[in-house]
C-alpha cells in the first residue's frame, strides 16, 4: 500500500548574510521575509525594487522530519516535489539526491539509500534566478522583454511584462511529500466520454505490472447521477493482466456538462481501486463530465476560415478573458483567492478563460472551480512572445517531459476545451528572420496532444 506523507511543518529558510527565518511550504522566500517583519510589503507600491538582494542571493530551505521503520523498509521511498520555483539542489542528510530546473515539472527522487530511521534533515539549496538567467546569453533567438528567458522553464512574466514588474517568484511553491510503498500502484487513468453516456477508462498501473503479477483486480465505480458523489453507482471489477486496464461504463440518461449559460456543469464521480486478494492496495478518485468539444473551421472567403468552439453539438458564443497568474509569488496564491476570482468570472457570465502562455499551468483548485462552474479553459503551453530553441536537444527533452506531465494531469477535466502551443509566435509579431520553434509547436506538442488525450482540441 502506498503511503503519502506531506512535509509541511518546521521549515526554515536561511542565507549566510541575511540570517534564518521561519518559512512556509508551499510559499515564497520574499513573502517569508515579509511575514517575519524583515522587509516591507513587496506588493505595495514599488517596494519590490528595493528587494533585489533576495533574488540575487542563494537561500537554503531546511526541515527535519521523521521516517519510521516501516517506511524505511518499503521497497519504494521517494521525495516528491510538486513544484519548485525554480533552480535548486536537494540534499537528504547531507547527501545530494537531485536538482530542479523546470518550474512546471513534478520531481520524484529515490532517497532510500540516503534515508535513516528517525530524524532526517532535508535541505533545498535555491539558486538565484537572476544569476542563472545571466549565466547563458541569448544572441540567436528572438525574445521580447528578457532575451535570456527562453532557455529556462519559468514564467516569462516573472522578469517583467507589459503588465507585470521585474519581480520573479522564488521558493518551493507546491507541496513536498514523502512517498513510501511498493511499485504496484495506480499511476494514472484516462477517461474518454461521449454525449450518449458512454465512458471509457484506461487505467495505467506502475511499471511493476509489466511482469504481469497475479491475483490483482481493478474495481471501477461510476456514479449513476451527477453532482451526488458515489451514493449510487455502477460497479465493474476486472482482472489485471498487464500494465493497462480498459473498462467501459454506460450511464443511463446521462446529463451533459455545459459551459456557463448553456446548461448545468454536470459532474459525475468515479473511484478506481486496485485490489490484491480482495484488499485495496491503491486507489484513485475524481470527477468527470460527459461532453464533446470540437473546433469548427469553415471557409469565409478564399483566404480565411471561421473558428467556432462547438460543445455537445452546439456552437458556443465565447465570453471571457485572458487569465494571468494571480501573483508573481506563485506559492502565496491561496484557494480563497481562486474562489473569489473564478466566482466573479462566473457571475460576470464568463464561459471561457484563456490561461496565458507567459504564466503558469494553474493549480488544481483553479481547474476544480472551472469544472464546477462551467467555465471552459483555453490552455496555453507556457511559451510567450519568443522563438523556442528547438535545435537544443536538452531543451526539447525538458519540454517533452513538461508537456507530457501537464497533459496527463489535466486531460480528464471537462473544462479543458483547447490546448494551444503558446502566445504570439514570431511570425504573428511580424518579426523578420528565421523562426525557431516550429518543431516543438507543430510536431512535439501536437503529437503529444494527439497521443495522450481525446477530450480537447489543439
Amino acid at each position: 500500500m502506498e503511503t503519502i506523507k506531506r512535509l509541511s511543518d518546521g521549515w526554515t529558510v536561511k542565507n549566510e548574510t541575511h540570517g534564518e527565518y521561519a518559512a512556509y511550504v508551499p510559499g515564497d522566500i520574499t513573502n517569508d521575509l515579509y511575514l517575519c517583519g524583515k522587509i516591507p510589503d513587496p506588493l505595495f507600491g514599488v517596494n519590490f525594487k528595493e528587494l533585489g538582494f533576495i533574488l540575487n542571493s542563494e537561500w537554503e530551505y531546511t526541515c527535519v522530519f521523521s521516517i519510521s521503520e516501516s517506511e524505511l523498509s518499503a521497497s519504494r521511498l521517494e521525495l516528491r516535489f510538486e513544484g519548485v520555483d525554480t533552480f535548486s539542489e536537494i540534499f537528504l542528510n547531507g547527501e545530494r539526491v537531485g536538482a530542479t530546473d523546470n518550474m512546471y515539472l513534478r520531481y520524484d527522487f529515490d532517497v532510500k539509500r540516503f534515508a535513516q530511521s528517525g530524524d532526517n534533515v532535508l535541505s533545498v539549496k535555491m539558486q538565484s534566478p537572476y544569476k542563472v538567467y545571466d549565466s547563458r546569453k541569448n544572441e540567436k533567438y528572438m525574445s521580447i522583454f528578457h532575451p535570456n528567458r527562453i532557455y529556462y522553464r519559468k514564467p516569462s512574466c516573472h522578469f517583467m511584462w507589459d503588465w507585470a514588474p521585474d519581480f520573479p517568484g522564488y521558493g518551493i511553491y507546491k507541496p513536498v511529500y514523502l512517498v513510501s510503498g511498493d511499485y504496484c500502484n495506480i499511476s494514472d487513468a484516462e477517461i474518454t466520454c461521449d454525449v450518449l453516456g458512454n465512458a471509457t477508462f484506461i487505467t495505467r498501473l506502475d511499471d511493476g505490472f509489466k511482469n504481469k503479477p497475479k491475483d490483482y483486480s481493478l474495481c471501477l465505480r461510476v456514479s449513476k447521477h451527477p453532482n451526488c458523489d458515489l451514493k449510487e453507482y455502477y460497479e465493474l471489477e476486472t482482472e489485471v493482466c498487464g500494465q493497462f486496464v480498459l473498462q467501459n461504463v454506460a450511464v443511463e440518461n446521462a446529463e451533459l456538462w455545459w459551459p456557463n449559460g448553456y446548461g448545468d456543469a454536470n459532474l459525475y464521480g468515479y473511484s478506481i481501486e486496485l485490489k490484491r486478494g480482495g484488499k485495496t492496495v491503491s486507489s484513485k478518485s475524481g470527477k468527470f463530465g460527459f461532453r464533446t468539444v470540437t473546433i469548427k473551421e469553415e471557409p469565409l472567403d478564399s483566404e480565411s476560415l471561421s473558428f467556432v468552439l462547438n460543445v455537445n453539438g452546439t456552437d458556443i458564443f465565447c465570453k471571457g478573458s485572458n487569465w494571468v497568474p494571480a501573483s508573481n509569488m506563485t506559492g502565496t496564491i491561496t484557494d480563497s483567492v481562486y474562489e473569489r476570482l473564478i466566482k466573479a468570472a462566473n457571475e460576470a457570465n464568463y464561459n471561457l478563460l484563456r490561461v496565458w502562455g507567459g504564466g503558469i499551468y494553474e493549480s488544481e483548485k483553479f481547474y476544480d472551480l472551472c469544472d464546477e462552474l462551467g467555465i471552459m479553459v483555453w490552455q496555453d503551453f507556457m511559451f510567450a512572445c519568443s522563438d523556442l530553441p528547438d535545435d537544443d536537444s536538452q531543451f526539447r527533452k525538458t519540454v517533452y517531459k513538461e508537456a507530457e506531465q501537464q497533459l496527463i494531469r489535466l486531460r480528464n477535466r471537462p473544462c479543458i476545451a483547447v490546448w494551444c502551443g503558446g502566445n504570439e509566435r514570431r511570425k504573428f509579431l511580424d518579426c523578420k528572420g528565421p523562426q525557431y520553434g516550429e518543431y516543438i509547436w507543430e510536431v512535439l506538442l501536437r503529437g503529444l496532444h494527439a497521443k495522450l488525450t481525446r477530450n480537447s482540441a489543439y
